[in-house]
């Protein structure tokens, strides 16, 4: 076996197969013509086409040759072949030499190979021609006499291999190897070119190659694949079980999932056992998205994809599945293309002496509406179609005043008619609501259970059904007045054009047929428009949805906005719902909502304006769409706004916006005058008060305290400063607050409670704070710890003071002041601070010498002032 030389030769032969016939060889010489061997397929109904990495193609014989006169075949597809052989031209094909060097190219084994699972691939072999035989039959008076007997090949053909191409050096088609059975038994025959061309005067078959394209050759993977095609094919020839061609089936999707023929096979082979489940209906969509249209045409001679199409149970089942894929998000190209197909058959002329059965209508319009081809259920020719799915196709496609025509019309206190089931006359009465709604004729207002009942079961008739309905429930109330409640109609259908909602999923694969949101705002828009009262269009702006930028109606909705403002006497950039303001501002820019939400955790009082950081930019546009309001350079937020900010907050948008305010109020406290600080104060408490009510992180709110009660017991409010600091030490113990946080809020929380005389527990947190400084130092080559202890000592010196410790006191004292030494920078100002406060413990304890040396570390310039640090000699 010779190695393939290019991918675009084998990719013009194909694996045949002939009902009848078995499996064997053809090679395509035209766009639509393929030649091969007449023994097995003349009588055929049609011939399967397959190869690995292509779609099944269905052909039929539209001429041949006897075996007598030559064994050819021409074979038509109706849909093009993507590659073509060559020929060698008639002039040279008179020359050809028996003895020049050919290749036979053909599937050989093909079905023994599928049986016993090898790859189904192309083999080449080289081979030799000699002469026909002296004791050929003479030819018959149609057959030139300069024909010469056809000649033999040397070895054998095998069966799968009859049809394939005889290919000279430059791959180029001589002719076509065939089998003859002799008294010898089976030898091989070719059928050569010469005998083509002389019959083609008279059958006109257009040769030569198709619009170029690249050839690939196929994987091994689909190579497997049609392995079990040709398996299954076989197996169902010899009656096999269904059951072991669905395993093929199965397996041949599993190595490819693109073939079509394997879609196709799985679906028959299912339904054959009456087993109609989701991968059945699934099949039929794929097969209908891959395979050519040609496949489902009336005159395409395999009619097994055409006859799941025209099945009532298939199409039911059909819908169902494709309504379930709308419920789990997926695509729907497959029923988009299965819409396609049931569509040309149910608007194909047929012929009375065909035979053929129509698809059923009833079943066949639901699936249309579904697959979106309302036309397709409009032009249904057929009186068996129900009026009530040809106006739900009226209403997809906007033309509400045909819908009302195919139905039917009751005057007041008219009888329905008995024999018309309920929901017959419920899905009657809620398309005529829908149509004369969208006609401008409001009847009086159904209750919300007639609604909830029409919207649910429109919903099931048809696609985007419930969005019409409560739409026009909502246009209805508009033209009475209840504005309210029409928008919160409105709301509801516009929310099922959500991506979430099946409407909207549905609407997504199919543009163009329901309306989009802003289409439905703008036309109730236009309804309240027409009453022309100010306080309802007022109402309407409050809750007004804005249109989204990819809206193909967004124009006319901003269009109907404007007339409303101008009703309502409201100016363009003023918005009187948070709601709108909200999605207005994020559009002008996301941090203005950020602080929009920041600000809402804030208190009652006056808002900072300073020191927001980059959210400050944001301010001005919160202030020129209502959330907050400026007078006399005093900025307050809008209560309204304020109440609906917090309301409209997802727990992690109010996470976020508590914990950007407590960082926004930490950074400025820290940074403020001592006027500042008095005017966020309210500010700190609101928000850490929330902070906690919403169990946010404890850790910033613990910080945040922390830091303030520091800077209030700097300020000397130490009765403040302790109750600050006793709840971030409480915040932080139940938070596992960072250890030096800990650390630092014990410290200073000791420190205050030495001050302020309250000393229970003071002792226990100046030492737990002293070990983890201590142990800090030790790791650390920075002055920070050093400071720290030497505050601490200070403070534990200060409460041995207290306690008449004179022992404790002094040892504290004095390591208080090595460790000043070792952590303040000499001549700074907390280095003074320290140094002052030593010198005056030491004086109190008796040690002169001490206090002289804490006093000598003071810059000149600052023991000048300091008048009470005169020491004696």
């Amino acid at each position: 076996m010779a190695p393939s030389p290019q991918p675009a030769v084998e990719a013009a032969i194909w694996l045949a197969f002939a009902p009848g016939g078995g499996h064997f060889t053809a090679v395509a010489v035209g766009p639509h013509h393929l030649l091969t061997v007449a023994r097995v397929c003349e009588n055929a109904p049609y011939v399967k086409l397959l190869r690995a990495g292509e779609q099944a193609r269905t052909a039929e014989v539209v001429q041949f040759l006897p075996p007598e006169e030559g064994d050819l075949a021409v074979l038509r597809c109706a849909e093009e072949l993507p590659h073509v052989l060559r020929l060698m031209p008639v002039d040279e094909i008179k020359d050809f030499e028996l003895d020049t060097p050919v290749t036979l190219v053909g599937f050989r084994d093909s079905v023994e190979n599928a049986l016993a699972k090898r790859a189904v691939v192309l083999h080449w072999t080289s081979v030799s021609l000699i002469a026909g035989e002296p004791d050929e039959p003479p030819p018959r008076k149609s057959q030139p006499d300069t024909l010469p007997p056809l000649p033999r090949l040397l070895q054998v053909v095998q069966e799968n291999e009859a049809g394939g191409p005889i290919l000279d050096s430059r791959q180029r088609l001589v002719g076509i190897a065939g089998r003859l059975d002799g008294e010898g038994g089976v030898e091989g025959v070719v059928t050569t070119l010469e005998r083509f061309y002389e019959r083609n005067r008279k059958w006109k078959i257009p040769l030569g190659p198709p619009a170029p394209r690249v050839a690939k050759a196929p994987t091994m993977a689909q190579s497997l694949a049609l392995m079990h095609l040709v398996a299954a094919q076989h197996e169902e020839h010899d009656g096999s079980n269904p059951a072991a061609l669905v395993e093929h089936y199965k397996a041949a999707l599993r190595l490819d999932a693109s073939s079509g023929a394997a879609h196709l096979g799985l679906a028959c082979a299912k339904s054959l056992v009456n087993e109609l489940d989701e991968d059945v209906f699934r099949s039929i969509g794929r097969a209908c998205e891959l395979l050519p249209s040609s496949e489902w045409s009336p005159e395409c001679a395999d009619t097994r994809l055409a006859n799941l199409l025209r099945s009532s149970k298939h199409l039911h089942g059909v819908v169902t599945a494709l309504r379930a894929d709308l419920k789990r998000g997926r695509p729907l190209a497959e029923w988009a293309a299965l819409g396609r197909a049931v569509a040309d058959l149910v608007h194909a002329p047929v012929e009375e002496d065909e035979g053929r059965p129509r698809p059923p209508e009833k079943a066949a319009g639901r699936l249309l509406l579904w697959a979106g081809q309302p036309r397709a259920v409009i032009a249904i020719p057929s009186r068996e179609q129900p009026d009530i799915l040809r106006a739900a196709a009226f209403l997809l496609v906007d033309h509400p005043e045909q819908a009302l025509f195919w139905l039917d019309d009751p005057q007041d206190d008219e009888a329905v008619e008995s024999s018309r089931m309920e929901t017959t006359q419920q899905l009657v009465l809620a398309l005529r609501w829908i149509a004369r709604c969208r006609e401008g004729m409001y009847d009086g207002l159904l209750s919300r259970e007639v609604a909830e009942k029409h919207g649910a079961i429109l919903g099931k008739l048809m696609p985007g059904g419930d969005v019409l309905s409560w739409h026009a429930h909502a246009l209805g109330k508009a033209h009475h007045g209840e504005i309210e409640s029409g928008l919160e109609d409105l709301d509801r259908a516009m929310r099922m054009l959500s991506p979430m909602a099946l409407p909207g999923r549905w609407s997504r694969e199919f543009p163009g047929l329901l309306p989009t949101p802003a289409e439905l705002a703008a036309a109730f828009g236009k309804v309240v428009l027409d009453q022309g009262r100010a306080e309802l269009a007022r109402k309407v702006l409050e809750k007004l949805p804005m249109p989204a930028s990819d809206d193909a109606h967004a124009s006319e909705l901003t269009a109907v906005e404007k007339r409303l403002r101008a009703l309502a006497g409201i100016e363009s950039d003023v918005e009187v719902s948070p709601d709108r303001a909200l999605l207005k501002a994020n559009r002008e820019d996301p941090r203005a909502v950020r602080l929009a939400r920041v600000l809402a955790y804030f208190a009652e009082s006056d808002l900072p304006r300073e020191r927001l950081g980059d959210l400050g930019e944001a301010l001005p546009i919160l202030l020129k769409l209502g959330f907050l309001r400026e007078e006399a350079d005093i900025v307050s937020y809008e209560p309204t706004f304020r109440s609906r900010v917090r309301e409209l907050a997802t727990p992690d948008q109010r996470t976020a916006a508590l914990h950007d305010g407590l960082d926004l109020l930490l950074m400025a406290y820290l940074e403020a005058s001592a006027r500042e600080r008095t005017e966020l104060w309210s500010h700190i408490q609101e928000a850490t008060k929330t902070a906690l009510e919403h169990d946010v992180e404890h850790v910033p709110v613990a910080e945040l305290l922390a830091r303030v009660g520091n800077q209030r017991a700097r300020e000397l409010s130490y009765a403040e400063a302790r109750d600050l600091l006793e709840r971030a030490s409480d915040l932080g113990s139940r938070a596992s607050a960072p250890a030096d946080l800990c650390a630092e809020i014990d410290m200073d929380l000791g420190w205050v409670e030495v001050l302020s005389n309250s000393t229970q527990r003071s002792q226990e947190r100046l030492e737990r704070a002293l070990n983890f400084y201590n142990e800090m130092a030790m790791t650390s080559t920075g002055a920070t710890p050093h400071r720290r202890m030497a505050r601490i000592h200070y403070s534990l010196a200060r409460l041995a003071v207290g306690k008449s410790d004179r022992d404790a006191a002094y040892m504290n004292a004095c390591r208080a002041l090595e460790e000043a030494d070792r952590g303040f920078e000499p001549g700074s100002r907390k280095a003074a601070q320290i140094y002052t406060s030593l010198a005056h413990l030491f004086v109190d304890l008796g040690d002169h010498l001490r206090a002289r040396k804490a006093a000598a570390r003071i810059a000149p310039r600052e023991r000048e002032t300091r008048t009470d640090l005169t020491l004696d000699a």
